[in-house]
């Protein structure tokens, strides 16, 4: 993709702080490799300290920030987490259909769940949910992400009720966007509730006053090594926090992100939590806006739009 400058918004990775060169330390990693007479050997293969064969390491290019560097013929990766029994209907379906027509060459990394129309294409890993705690469940699916070597350094991360309705860029994704400044979310009491108060409460810890809500329910793009100091700080995979909001709010301080709405006056996002939406408004959202995104009580109004522009077969499907 031709690289592009970004608006101050945009979410690129902080920059770090330049060492002097020294000699690369090599590990020694070894193989076992099956000879043609079945017996078994063990190889051993020298490899620097950034994972680089030995015989590539003056070659090879390092990817850009903010780029994914994939085999040839692919493209950037979206990581969707998937509870089947979470789902109202076939969301990931369309979802996956959505990112298919609007991102072309895109990778599927579905965690969690698996469903029979899963083919080839879609990339899966396994995970049971291990907590009843919506965001805990998140964090640890996160981590999953960052164990696997089917994810790259940098991912987007969606959800099964994210639909991409224009074509994207990179930018697209790539800029930050918050609802306004973090305070009180959901309804007083709910599992949700507490953990953007626990979130709350660990950024003003941490010495960041006044922090954003990057809870949009719109896609993202991660960095697994910040990703995985950030659950790691504020204990996420034990605790229910916003792990978005923590891990922007930590790494993009002095950004001031774009302001979102996702009701009627907005342009980027649409939010659809009523079953008897104005219809005229969401025929509106579907037509000019980038993503659409839905609750349970929203699904049943966005189904017929999603199944008239995503209705035919994706390649990640049997």
């Amino acid at each position: 993709m031709t690289k592009k400058k970004t608006t101050s918004t945009a979410a690129k990775k902080p920059a770090e702080k330049k060492t002097p060169a020294k000699k690369t330390a090599k590990k020694v990693k070894e193989k076992v490799l099956e000879n043609e007479d079945n017996s078994l050997e063990i190889k051993k293969e020298e490899k620097p300290e950034d994972g680089l064969p030995a015989d590539r390491q003056e070659t090879e290019e390092k990817p850009e920030v903010g780029s994914v560097k994939q085999e040839e013929g692919t493209g950037l990766t979206v990581v969707i987490p998937f509870k089947a029994s979470m789902a109202k209907g076939n969301e990931l379906q369309y979802a996956v259909r959505a990112w298919e027509k609007h991102l072309p060459n895109v990778r599927i990394v579905v965690i969690g769940d698996s469903l029979p129309w899963f083919g080839k294409g879609i990339i899966h890993i396994e995970h049971k949910a291990e907590d009843v705690n919506p965001q805990v469940d998140v964090a640890q699916k996160m981590m999953a992400a960052i164990a696997s070597d089917e994810v790259p350094e940098s991912f987007i991360w969606s959800n099964d009720d994210i639909y991409p309705v224009s074509n994207l860029m990179y930018e697209d994704l790539m800029v930050l966007k918050a609802n306004g400044r973090l305070g009180r979310k959901g309804t007083p009491g709910s599992v949700y509730s507490k953990n953007g108060d626990r979130t709350l409460a660990a950024l003003k810890k941490a010495k960041i006053e006044n922090p954003w809500d990057f809870a949009t329910h719109t896609p993202v793009v991660l960095w697994k090594k910040e990703l995985a100091e950030v659950i790691q700080q504020f204990n996420c995979d034990k605790e229910g926090h916003l792990v978005y909001t923590l891990y922007a709010n930590t790494l993009y301080q002095g950004f001031n992100p774009i302001i979102v709405d996702n009701g009627s006056r907005g342009s980027i996002v649409a939010s659809v939590y009523r079953s008897d939406p104005d219809k005229g408004i969401l025929e509106k959202a579907f037509a000019e806006r980038k993503f659409i995104n839905n609750n349970d009580k929203g699904w049943p109004a966005v189904k017929p739009y999603l199944s008239k522009l995503f209705g035919e077969k994706s390649r990640f499907e049997k």
